[in-house]
């Protein structure tokens, strides 16, 4: 698998096998959100996938509603069961520097807030066919942020979250550590700069998003 480069030194992707033509249960999706717990421990949420998933996008922007504004803490995460990686930015409105943050982490979703500190984070303990379970080994916020969960499942299904380095010069890297072709691929990195290794937090706010599929179809987001 080749992937186009970018200025970064950390990144994650979940590859992904999707929509066989053959059968029309050969995948399905879930997409919903749910309340995060205030405290640390098991926290299950239930889906709608009729099966056990095969790999689970969340994400938040940690707060209580859909409301638009000026400062936020975004964060993502990828899981395919066995492996999780996440990445988060955040930054503080009406300072008269910047006050911002980044993190990567070996778990199904963090959260940092503007002083690098981490506010909350959990792995996901277990997933069946109706629901998955998130153990919240930190949790310092006592609001009940609403999470969104997107949930893939099917017989011919296959999913791979892993990590690589990208380097600091334009043209082609080869990826490996991913036994199939994958026919998606999602992407998130923490920016320029970021070398260490995670679980770990920097300065500024730089979390970029990408996809791309087999037919060459790709899309990037830039930096937060």
């Amino acid at each position: 698998m080749t992937l186009p480069r970018c200025m970064a030194t950390c990144a994650t992707a979940l590859a992904l096998t999707l929509l066989s033509p053959r059968a029309a249960r050969a995948s399905s999706v879930d997409v919903g959100s749910f309340t995060k717990n205030s405290t640390t421990g098991n926290q299950t949420v239930s889906h709608n996938l009729g099966g056990t998933p095969v790999a689970l996008v969340l994400w938040t922007d940690s707060q209580t509603n859909e409301s638009f504004t000026a400062t936020f803490q975004f964060g993502i995460g990828f899981s395919d069961g066995t492996n999780s990686r996440s990445g988060a930015g955040a930054s503080e409105d009406n300072k008269s520097s910047g006050v911002t943050s980044r993190r990567l982490a070996n778990k199904a979703l963090t959260i940092v807030d503007y002083s690098q500190g981490t506010v909350a984070e959990a792995d996901l303990s277990s997933w069946n066919s109706t629901g998955f379970t998130l153990n919240w080994t930190t949790n310092t916020a006592s609001t009940g942020y609403v999470v969104h969960y997107l949930a893939i499942g099917g017989y011919e299904v296959s999913a791979k979250v892993f990590t690589w380095v990208l380097p600091i010069f334009t043209g082609n890297q080869s990826v490996t550590g991913v036994t199939f072709q994958p026919n998606l691929v999602l992407c998130f990195h923490a920016g320029p700069g970021f070398t260490s290794t995670p679980p770990n937090s920097s300065t500024h706010s730089t979390l970029g998003l990408s996809a791309m599929d087999d037919a060459g179809n790709q899309w990037a987001k830039p930096p937060l």
